[in-house]
């Protein structure tokens, strides 16, 4: 019986990446042509992506990002948007859905921009969401084309999503040949057995889990009176299901809630997918125009080489 090759993939969600970079290196710049260049975005975004890549890899790489940061001309062209008949988009189901969330800082469209040079060298996939959907959305489409493409091809499938967003906690799961882990950024790996050591639950049970609380980072109220301890315990102590344990108008709110919180895995997320080639020149040529000499080291340069595009998804 032949033995089943193994097929380690990573999902970056780089929305969130774009930021962070941002955040920790918004300091690095250098002179190019008289004017200054901030290069905080691109190196922490190529760091994280080595050091997962070494470290954990190498990997079949997907970058996801947000229909905020999609190029402009792709947008033009999306002029019918098309999406599947069984979802509504979230701010169409819910007015107020995220609408605290800022726009775009220039300093971070600009970082993009500049990345996106560097990007275009390394052997990788990057895709875009449709503006009436999310990067998550997106994130949960990739994942379940890794788990066709191994069924397809009989391998061992190993997904890895680099993200801090919990709503990705409903995508952990562990089969006899495919499994979803969730890593943080402090290298913190949540695997279902993980998973269910910090919450008592399956990971399956997650989006109920958020839907009895809400979630304040996206505006969605959860059911009054019920926080973290409560949602708990009517998942690990009830002895009754949920819907059992609520109220008509309680059961409304939950089934709102879960209809927001729930990833799509409809093709039509996905606005844009596009697949890069290694050219280890080009590459070069720009690290050391824009002083990113350190990625220039052998081992770095190896990395770079090792990451490969998921060439699966198709070309949209």
């Amino acid at each position: 019986m032949r033995k089943r090759e193994v097929k380690k993939f990573l999902i970056i969600d780089g929305s969130l990446l774009l930021h962070k970079s941002n955040g920790v290196h918004s300091k690095l710049s250098i002179e190019v042509d008289g004017k200054e260049v901030r290069t905080g975005v691109p190196f922490g975004f190529l760091r994280t992506l080595i050091r997962l890549n070494d470290k954990f890899g190498p990997f079949y790489t997907c970058i996801v990002y947000d229909s905020s940061v999609t190029p402009l001309r792709e947008m033009r062209r999306a002029r019918i948007l098309k999406r599947a008949k069984d979802i509504v988009p979230r701010y169409e189901a819910f007015p107020t859905y995220k609408e605290s969330r800022s726009g775009l800082k220039p300093e971070i469209a600009n970082g993009k921009i500049l990345l996106d040079s560097f990007l275009k060298n390394i052997g990788l996939t990057v895709a875009y969401a449709s503006p009436l959907y999310e990067g998550d959305d997106v994130v949960s489409y990739v994942t379940e084309r890794c788990r066709v493409h191994c069924e397809r091809g009989r391998y061992n499938g190993e997904v890895t999503i680099f993200s801090d967003d919990k709503d990705f906690n409903q995508l952990i799961t562990q089969e006899p040949f495919f499994t979803v882990s969730v890593m943080h950024r402090k290298d913190e790996l949540i695997t279902t057995e993980k998973f269910e050591k910090l919450f008592g639950f399956h990971p399956s049970e997650f989006i109920i889990y958020l839907s009895l609380m809400g979630d304040s980072n996206d505006d969605i109220p959860g059911i009054k009176g019920i926080g973290q301890k409560r949602a708990t315990e009517l998942l690990t102590k009830a002895k009754e299901p949920v819907y059992l344990s609520l109220s008509d108008s309680q059961i409304v709110i939950l089934e709102r809630n879960m209809g927001l919180i729930r990833l799509s895995k409809s093709k039509h997320c996905t606005l844009l997918v596009s697949h890069k080639a290694f050219d280890k020149r080009k590459l070069n040529v720009l690290l050391k125009r824009y002083g990113m000499v350190s990625f220039l080291r052998t081992n770095d340069q190896e990395v770079f080489e090792s990451i490969k595009p998921m060439g699966f998804l198709k070309e949209r």
